[in-house]
């Protein structure tokens, strides 16, 4: 099975330069482990392909496109951060 292409939005770059060194490090790796696997180890929210992945108290927000072989990272950030109206 082929690998998904990870694509990172401008805004969730943008919010990995305020995590510290060690987690950011972590988070990145995660966001790499998305080519191989998209879904695993992530929460689904919607039928529309929506994930969330969780590492240590950051989350990874993304959409997940099957079709075109696609994943959307669009925020990173803590729980209260991701979730907040």
């Amino acid at each position: 099975m082929a690998d998904y292409k990870v694509v990172v939005r401008q805004s969730a770059i943008n919010e990995l330069s305020g995590i510290d060194t060690k987690a950011l490090r972590a988070v990145i790796r995660l966001i790499g482990s998305l080519s191989k696997s998209a879904t695993a180890d992530a929460v689904k929210f919607s039928a529309r392909n929506f994930y969330h992945a969780r590492k240590g108290i950051y989350r990874i927000s993304y959409f997940v496109d099957d079709a075109s072989r696609k994943v959307d990272v669009f925020k990173v950030g803590q729980r209260e951060d991701i979730f907040e109206q």
